[in-house]
């Protein structure tokens, strides 16, 4: 099951400028063709919102993913805390652990 996000610095990281853009280079273009506001470029936490307020949107599925030792090193727990906030407590959203995606998307079929 693919996922939307990683909980993971963005754009700013450590390294030199192939480190920097590495999260977005295999799918920069894929997300321009979704027409976020250009603010979402800027933080993690920004894209991580649009893409969710684009999925909820459009009937999709939001799939945020992270490690918490990643979340800790990177001083990054009130960046998801403030993510959690922004797409909890949605009508007519569901909020599903993996397993769940995975039958429900199989009854589909």
């Amino acid at each position: 099951m693919g996922t939307t996000i990683n909980c993971y610095p963005f754009p700013f990281r450590k390294g030199g400028l192939a480190a920097r853009i590495q999260p977005l280079r295999k799918s920069f273009a894929p997300i321009l063709e979704l027409g976020l506001p250009w603010k979402s470029f800027l933080s993690w936490k920004n894209l991580a919102k649009s893409l969710f307020d684009h999925a909820e949107k459009n009937k999709g599925i939001f799939h945020l993913w992270g490690h918490s030792w990643e979340i800790e090193k990177n001083g990054m727990w009130e960046d998801l805390e403030d993510v959690f906030k922004h797409i909890s407590g949605r009508k007519g959203c569901r909020y599903l652990v993996n397993s769940e995606v995975v039958d429900l998307l199989n009854k589909k079929d």
